[in-house]
């Protein structure tokens, strides 16, 4: 019954006010069993995450009661097979809940492209851990901007430098990363 879910939330520690944004966004979560919701909650705990951290996970909107925890643990071990550490995978899984429903193809596809101009797999990984909204990109998307910035003057190593170290240049417009470009120079940051 609803009123058995909305115990079971509260047991779990939402207050009402919290399952009713949360119900907002992610209705179905109070569809499905407590038995089924409880052991995806025990699965993520004994992969590392935090109890909290699921949590915040289902607040944020993340489709945990619409995934099957077979998938949740074959994405979490795709993951390890590209080489990120559990610790990373839970970071930017907190950063960008999202990330966990991506197609496993696609974010192969952009990590062999990265790769495929320069990047390295420690690099790849660096970068997706502070930005993981990097997989949400697509190839074409990012060449681009790879372009635009070489455009700008840079080499493809400086691009890669500057791309490393600030991921999330790949989010800016371009109109936005010129404007902060000029911006850098002016007050003499002359290397960007």
């Amino acid at each position: 019954s609803i009123k058995a879910k909305l115990d079971y939330l509260v047991e779990l520690g939402y207050s009402y006010c919290e399952i009713l944004k949360i119900t907002s966004k992610v209705p179905s979560l109070i569809c499905g069993s407590s038995e089924s919701l409880n052991s995806k909650i025990n699965f993520m705990i004994d992969f590392g995450y935090k109890k909290k951290e699921v949590l915040r996970l289902i607040k944020q909107g993340f489709p945990l009661t619409k995934l099957k925890e077979e998938t949740i643990k074959n994405k979490l071990n795709f993951f390890i097979s590209l080489g990120y550490t559990k610790e990373e995978i839970i970071h930017m899984s907190l950063k960008y809940p999202i990330l966990l429903c991506f197609s496993s193809t696609h974010i192969l596809n952009t990590f062999k492209f990265l790769k495929s101009i320069g990047y390295s797999e420690d690099n790849i990984r660096k970068m997706t851990c502070i930005f993981p909204s990097i997989y949400s990109f697509s190839i074409k998307y990012i060449l681009d901007k790879f372009n635009f910035l070489k455009g700008l003057g840079y080499t493809d190593n400086q691009v890669k430098d500057i791309t490393i170290s600030l991921p999330s240049i790949f989010g800016f417009s371009n109109k936005n990363l010129l404007d902060k470009i000029r911006y850098y120079k002016e007050i003499g940051l002359s290397d960007l």
